[in-house]
């Protein structure tokens, strides 16, 4: 998506992990077991999208992605309604972190790119849209 000059537009990106195609949260895991923590994860991504619905629905200069952990989960059913990227396969949060935002400046973001966790129920779209 090519942008006007002057048009300023917010990427939120949200790291997320697919169920099933990732070993989500091992500690909650642990504590909670396989079922609970599978079922509190997809809780917090469904948070994370009414955040970002919000936020986008409050300013529409605000465009929310998923930024997506496994590449072959791309068509993945959690992952519609935004657009989506692969994160990468690296290792080290700081480099994903800076992979993410290339992809984002790649699909013609040249505004600010607000980069969240997947697991951030708390966060309100009052607040996304603020940024």
């Amino acid at each position: 998506m090519a942008e006007k000059k002057g048009d300023f537009r917010v990427a939120i990106c949200a790291f997320v992990e697919t169920p099933g195609l990732s070993s989500l949260m091992p500690r909650l895991v642990t504590g909670l077991g396989s079922e609970l923590a599978t079922e509190y994860y997809c809780l917090s991504i469904e948070c994370a999208r009414e955040a970002m619905a919000a936020a986008a629905k409050t300013d529409a200069k605000s465009v929310p992605f998923w930024a997506i952990a496994e590449s072959k989960a791309a068509g993945h059913t959690l992952w519609e309604g935004f657009g989506s990227f692969h994160s990468g396969e690296i290792p080290e949060d700081g480099l994903r972190f800076a992979h993410v935002h290339a992809q984002a400046k790649k699909s013609g973001y040249q505004g600010a790119i607000f980069i969240i966790g997947g697991r951030t129920p708390q966060l309100s779209g009052a607040e996304l849209a603020e940024v």
